[in-house]
This record gives C-alpha cells, structure tokens and sequence, in this order.
C-alpha cells in the first residue's frame, strides 16, 4: 500500500476484486470486467463512505472565518486539516488545509496520515479521496477508479463522474487557459477561492461572495485595516457588494501580487492624486519632505526593508518603482507620521526623549510626576 494511505481502510478494495474475479470467471477478459467494474463503483458508493466517514463533501475547502487555531501537533487541527509550523523551530504552527500539502509538497512538506489521502488508492465517489485528489476514471493501473492529483485532472473525461469540479476547484485544466510554470499558481488561486466561499467551489460557475471576501482579507497577519480590506475588494470586484466570480478571482491575482493588491498604487500620469498615508508593509516614498505615500506613526520608511528584482514590476508596479516599504519601529523609539532616515545605520534621532516615555513607537507622552524617565523609555 502508499504509505500515505496506510492508515485508510482498504474494505471496499477487497470487495471490488472480488467483483472483478467473478465476472472473470463467467469468461469475460480482464478489459470487460473493468468496464463492468467501473460501472458497478457508483453502486458501492454507499458502503464505500461507512469505511471513509472522515472525508466530508466539497463544502470541505471552506475555512472558518476565524483565524487560524495555533498548534503543535496534527492532530489538534480536526478533519482534513494539518498543523503547518515554521520549518527548523520548536514554535507553534497553525493549522492550514490538506489541500495545501496535497497539492504543493515541495512548498508545505508532505501530508501527513491526519490528511487521510488515499492518492493512488480505489475510489468511488468524487470526494472519497481527500483535499486535492479526485476519483479518475484510469483504471490501467487496478482495474479500478483510483484516486489523482487535481494536477492530473485535464478534462472533465478524466474524472469519474464526469465533472473535475465535484472533487477539484480548479475544475478541468485543458480549459483554465493557463498552462506550464503558471498552471500551479491558477490552480492554488482557485483552491484558495474555495477556502475562503463555499459558493468559489467551482471556478466555472462559482462566486466569493463580498463578506467572505472582506473576512479573508481582514484575518490576514498584521490584521489588515478594514478601510484597506474594503478598498482590496473593490479592486477586485467591479461592482460593490455582489459576489465576486471565482473565475474574476483568480485571473486578477494572476496578473498582479498581493502587494498591488492591499497596498495603494501609483496612479499613471495625469491619474487621480496619490494616496498621502500608506499601510504597514506597503510601499513608501523614501524622500526627504515627502508628502504622499507616507508611512503611518510608529513606522518609518526603509529602503533596506524593500528586497527584490526589477522583473516584480508588472505584478508589483508600486513597490518597483518607490523601492522601500514601511517597516514597524523599535521599542523606545518614536516615529511620528512620514519618518524617513536617509542613513538606516544610525536611527538614535528616533529614540524617545529624555522626559518622556514611549509605550509604543506610536506614542510619545510626557513622563508622569514621581517618575523619572531616560531617553529610549
């Protein structure tokens, strides 16, 4: 057996053989009983699930709106999720879809049992593989419909029940019109539309709807501004307040990167006024006296910070172009709104003063009576 499907009960295999065997003893060929065979996987598809009651339908891919459960181990994250944890460290992780490993080994590490994959194993029903598997009508291998990656679902001829979409987001790849070094990216994008709606399960027909939406990108790390949220979804979506098309989703994120995406752009010539404050993280303007895409109090903009090649310019046109990015000050420091050092290696000018003290690098309050307070309190 594969071993990640070891821990996957293998019944209804046993009884699929045997169904297989005795046809062949009625004088039918290894070929004709794999017709019959396949014919008859539909019909066993009640028992198939008595074995299988850990796999869901594919209302599956929809996360909870809430954030992420810290863990440390896979078996605190419930059914068809894993504990994803910072490589090489002892620190928690969070728990992240099957999916996500299913699909992008290289990126997330194997899956483990906990995923109860059965990549590889008999199938009969288009959910009863796991998250990014789908039941495929080879039967080369077997003489069996066996489970395969979603990668491999080209048409919708490929999957038993005649539709990819039933077990796979990203639906039938001949027709997504993307295909060698960009096809991993469509298909994580539309994996990824079905997380965050249960209406984005299929990219043909499927719709984020705008709450849902909003809640994905407001539960982002470093919680992203709701103003910010709600300006995201409506550069993506042409009309406020309908659902967004699955499809629409992953074709605008296709072409830029999440960082055109929640962060202000530089308007063309003769555009509208550029934005006056920035969020945290995003693209600044590194000058000194600027007054536009300057960062908020207790950042300052850093030319260190920003990090990456002109040819992020068609998907990151801002970040290209100012080539700095706010980064958060330290602790003791104060960083009033548009901070901007022209030489990084000395930032005592930021320290907070004598007399004064600094709960946060956003604040810089005067030193209570009875207390006596150094610089950098």
């Amino acid at each position: 057996p594969h071993p990640r499907r070891s821990r996957v009960p293998n019944a209804p295999l046993g009884v699929r053989r045997k169904a297989v065997a005795r046809i062949q003893l009625r004088g039918m060929g290894a070929c004709e009983a794999a017709v019959i065979a396949l014919a008859l996987a539909s019909q066993i598809a009640a028992v198939h699930a008595q074995f299988f009651p850990q796999i869901l339908p594919m209302s599956y891919y929809v996360n909870s709106s809430q954030p992420a459960d810290s863990c440390l181990l896979h078996g605190e994250c419930g059914v068809n999720r894993f504990c994803l944890r910072p490589p090489l460290s002892s620190l928690r992780g969070t728990c992240s879809q099957c999916w996500r490993c299913s699909l992008f080994p290289d990126i997330y590490g194997a899956c483990p049992d906990e995923c109860y994959l059965n990549e590889g194993g008999f199938c009969t029903y288009p959910t009863g593989c796991g998250q990014g598997l789908y039941c495929s009508t080879d039967t080369s291998v077997t003489g069996s419909p066996v489970c395969k990656s979603c990668m491999e679902c080209l048409s919708n001829a490929d999957a038993l029940f005649g539709n990819c979409s039933l077990s796979c987001p990203s639906g039938p790849l001949d027709a997504s019109g993307f295909c060698g070094e960009s096809l991993p990216a469509y298909v994580f994008l539309a994996f990824t539309a079905a997380e965050i709606s249960a209406s984005a399960g299929d990219i043909t027909g499927g719709a984020i709807q705008p709450d849902d939406l909003d809640a994905w990108l407001q539960a982002v790390p470093n919680l992203l501004p709701p103003a910010r949220a709600a300006a995201a979804v409506a550069a993506l979506s042409d009309s406020a307040g309908t659902a967004l098309p699955a499809a629409a989703f992953v074709s605008a994120l296709m072409n830029v990167s999440s960082l055109s995406l929640i962060c202000p752009q530089v308007p063309p010539r003769g555009g509208g006024p550029p934005a006056r404050v920035v969020d945290a993280g995003c693209p600044c303007n590194a000058t000194v006296g600027a007054i536009s895409f300057l960062c908020p109090t207790g950042y300052r903009c850093s030319r260190d910070a920003y990090v990456a090649l002109d040819t992020d310019a068609p998907r990151a046109p801002a970040a290209t172009t100012l080539r700095a990015l706010c980064k958060p000050c330290d602790a003791g420091q104060y960083c009033r709104e548009g901070t901007f050092l022209q030489n990084e290696s000395d930032t005592s000018s930021l320290d907070c003063l004598a007399g004064f003290y600094c709960p946060t690098p956003a604040a810089q309050l005067e030193c209570p009576p009875g207390f006596y307070c150094v610089g950098r309190t």
